[in-house]
């Protein structure tokens, strides 16, 4: 799919006539006088402006020109390329179009869609504000080609169990209601996949409701029901919409079902689930990328019957090409997970103007907060509440009213009822984009590279390594089976797995074979770096110390023991990776076996390698570690990420707090393949943001590399000796 752009005149148009060929070429310019001289190029009208000619003018690749005409819309410019490979300056107001173009963005070989589900309009709970916010701040901000609504635009057609959050329950009142009220571009198109809820309207009341709604907006396109597939330059996106608040409690088993399911070919690359109300990702399982994409709806009644509790926020995926328009996943694909969780506003859809009560008492304020919240309260609940009669209440009503807030009480039902009236005009919330999003740090994990196996893949492990310094990466995290164990412990038949039958040998292998690269060091932003220090009784410990004076720092990384390197302790009482820790004091901070945990450019970091095995769900196992660490209160209060070994899984979990399932660095052994399972070969490299005050997690921008094609390789590569 490729973006409409703004179009110019017919009579605006170059000629084709080319009069470059005129024009000197200038060897060696400077950004700023290759940004000059395109501008002038652009604004004289018969020159040739083709990517070629272009190009040659200043004496570039078309790539680089590109990049010029690029960092020119940045500041303001508005140049777009048409499908014949010209560039233009485009100075046409709306509606005065007449060519079609494609921005310089996708020109540049990148692309960005951007996923919202579950929005609701129609309901008491929508977050509407929230929406005009992404529409006219992030999006822009993030130079958004089209954005996907995967099922949930307006709420379901009002049930007994739903009526109370319901504000409309005439279909066309609420196809006028979005025509009027949700946000509008002029630089992209919304795509929208009906759900559930929307098919619901034409179950009961014959109506296509999204046809009604985009058949008056010309930014806004029906895209199919329940599903539908986008292609991008020969990448496949899936956009699917099966479930309206009756998802599986797994919250990855409904979307591994349906992926195992999937008879798609070819398959997508990039399967979108929406009607989760939750924010995972399932990078490479059955061939495909699967990401899951929250609400932007506060609880509803009915969800807090049900036990579900909506996450807010949305999804973006950045696609970049390499030459040719070739797409790797695993360099080009980086999914931007965000949360918007705590700047929802209660009662955004309505008219309340409670500035009207800011001299009242504080009883009668906390009466109005409780109206406001719950609309409709009985005399009889106000009584109890209050811990007064009948006549209190109804003098604080009466208070209320005195200020302009009506509050009518229903004889017939015995309730007190605010009147509200349901507001028309939005605007976005007041929130700046870079205070909702600040950096935090940039990290990576890997896991269970078993170093000293016959299906160790040390090469592999120092590549990872090396993409991770290439990436920017502050620091690696890894929980634990750094080592496959002492030959004489663990499993009958253990000492046939491993190359090394004394535990000397493993270890010197290990130290060896351990990746060493250097990462750049930002002044702006210093690196930590930690110091093994000797204590007087025999043991180590650790000092940090920020470095920013020198250009390059070693990769560090902090680690722990899994359950193979934990079979020396329990046979002869050995901390294997404490005394790798020890030998690579340089590299290496030891954390503790089985578990242990460290605070790293603000955020509470727990690694983890887990008993047992996994199951067919990928995430129980993370959610239930997410629950300890927000039960236990171990955090203080700090965002905190837990990063899972030992399960050569992958799979990441962001509800409030961040739980990853990380994958491992190790081929098949007999195990897997008895069990036929396949295990993921890679790592995630996460850039962390949060909030301006450093206490929630807002974003993750996920990139996931994908190891396995590079192990097939090299299989086979053997298989020719």
């Amino acid at each position: 799919m490729e973006k409409k752009g703004k179009k110019q005149k017919k009579s605006d148009l170059p000629s084709g006539k080319s009069e470059m060929s005129n024009e000197k070429a200038h060897p060696s310019l400077s950004q700023e006088e290759k940004e000059l001289r395109l501008l002038v190029l652009l604004k004289t009208k018969k020159s040739d402006k083709s990517e070629d000619a272009l190009a040659k003018a200043l004496n570039t690749s078309i790539q680089d020109l590109l990049d010029v005409a690029e960092k020119l819309n940045d500041k303001g410019y508005n140049i777009h390329v048409t499908k014949d490979r010209k560039l233009f300056l485009s100075t046409a107001v709306e509606g005065d179009e007449s060519e079609e173009a494609i921005p310089i963005s996708i020109s540049n070989k990148k692309f960005k869609v951007a996923f919202l589900s579950e929005i609701r309009m129609g309901s008491k709970q929508a977050q509407i504000s929230l929406l005009h916010w992404l529409y006219e701040v992030v999006f822009v901000k993030e130079d958004i080609d089209f954005v996907v609504v995967v099922g949930g635009l307006v709420m379901s057609k009002p049930t007994a169990t739903t009526e109370s959050d319901a504000l409309f329950g005439d279909a066309q009142e609420l196809a006028d209601y979005v025509v009027d009220c949700f946000p509008r571009s002029k630089k992209f198109k919304t795509y929208i996949v009906s759900g559930k809820g929307e098919l619901s309207w034409r179950a009961k009341d014959g109506i296509d409701i999204v046809s009604a709604i985009c058949n008056k907006r010309e930014d806004l396109r029906k895209a199919g029901e329940l599903e539908k597939s986008f292609d991008i330059k020969g990448v496949r996106i899936k956009a699917m919409s099966p479930w309206d608040d009756n998802s599986p409690k797994a919250v990855s088993y409904g979307p591994q079902k349906i992926a195992n399911a999937l008879k798609d070919d070819p398959k997508p690359m990039l399967l979108v689930f929406g009607g989760l109300h939750r924010r995972a990702r399932l990078p490479k399982y059955n061939g495909m990328f699967i990401e899951t994409v929250p609400s932007l709806h506060k609880r509803m009644m009915r969800q807090g019957r049900r036990g579900v509790e909506p996450r807010v926020g949305y999804t973006i995926a950045e696609l970049s090409f390499g030459d040719n328009w070739m797409f790797d996943p695993s360099v080009g694909l980086k999914v931007y997970l965000n949360a918007l969780d705590h700047y929802t506003i209660t009662n955004d859809v309505y008219d309340i103007n409670v500035s009207r009560a800011a001299n009242l008492d504080d009883v009668s304020k906390q009466v109005l907060g409780w109206f406001v919240k719950e609309h409709i309260i009985s005399a009889g609940d106000l009584s109890r509440r209050l811990k007064m009669g009948k006549e209190g209440v109804a003098g604080i009503i009466k208070r209320l009213s005195n200020c302009g807030i009506k509050i009518p009480f229903k004889p017939d039902t015995k309730r007190y009822e605010l009147e509200v009236s349901v507001k028309r005009k939005f605007a976005p919330l007041p929130l700046k984009y870079e205070d909702v999003y600040v950096f935090a740090t940039k990290e990576a994990s890997v896991s269970d590279n078993h170093s000293g196996s016959k299906k160790e893949l040390p090469d592999i492990f120092k590549k990872a390594y090396q993409d991770a310094a290439d990436a920017g990466v502050r620091r690696m995290y890894h929980p634990g089976d750094v080592t496959d164990g002492p030959a004489a412990a663990g499993y009958r038949g253990h000492n046939f797995d491993v190359k090394f039958s004394d535990l000397d040998g493993m270890e010197n292998h290990a130290v060896a074979n351990w990746p060493k690269v250097k990462i750049k060091v930002d002044p702006k932003k210093p690196i930590l770096v930690s110091e093994m220090i000797n204590n007087d009784d025999g043991t180590i410990s650790y000092v940090t110390r920020t470095e920013k004076s020198q250009k390059e720092v070693w990769l560090q990384t902090d680690i722990i023991e899994g359950n193979h390197d934990a079979w020396a302790w329990k046979s002869i009482g050995h901390l294997i990776v404490r005394t790798l820790s020890i030998r690579l004091s340089g590299l290496l901070r030891y954390l503790g076996s089985m578990f242990g945990s460290v605070v790293v450019d603000g955020i509470y970091h727990k690694l983890i390698h887990p008993e047992g095995g996994l199951g067919y769900s990928l995430s129980p196992q993370v959610e239930k570690h997410l629950k300890l660490i927000r039960e236990s209160g171990e955090s203080g209060g700090l965002p905190a990420i837990a990063y899972l070994g030992h399960f050569h899984s992958s799979f990441m979990l962001y509800d409030e707090r961040v739980g990853i399932l990380v994958p491992c660095l190790k081929g098949p052994d007999e195990f897997l393949e008895t069990h036929a399972m396949l295990p993921s070969l890679g790592m995630f490299i996460n850039e962390v943001f949060t909030d301006k005050e450093g206490k929630k997690i807002t974003r993750i921008a996920s990139e996931y590399r994908d190891y396995y094609p590079m192990y097939l390789k090299s299989k086979k590569d053997q298989a020719k000796f």
